[in-house]
């Protein structure tokens, strides 16, 4: 079992590990790579989050499961697919 997400416990991680699943889904490194990223930056979405204490701080551990892959994989495909602004041509006049 691993722990809940604790604020107190995040200001201090200075490292970051994810474990992947034995048996999962085949992704490229590139989407591998950006589901690390997303969970990482919002730890409370893993359903298994593990604090190792270290010297200076602590070490966020993620334990994936395929579970948490589909769910981070359709996160991450509405995140890609939100319109994003532009910011070239915004308040010139033409």
């Amino acid at each position: 079992m691993g722990d809940q997400y604790d604020a107190y416990r995040e200001a201090l991680v200075i490292e970051g590990e994810t474990v992947w699943p034995k048996e999962g889904p085949e992704l490229d490194p590139r989407t591998r790579k950006a589901l690390e990223a997303l969970v990482h930056s919002q730890p409370q979405l893993a359903s298994q989050l593990v604090y190792v204490r270290l010297f200076t701080g602590f070490c966020r551990r993620i334990i994936l499961s395929r579970e948490d892959i589909e769910r981070l994989l359709s996160l991450l495909g509405a995140e890609q697919q939100a319109p994003r602004k532009s910011v070239v041509g915004e308040g010139t006049k033409q």
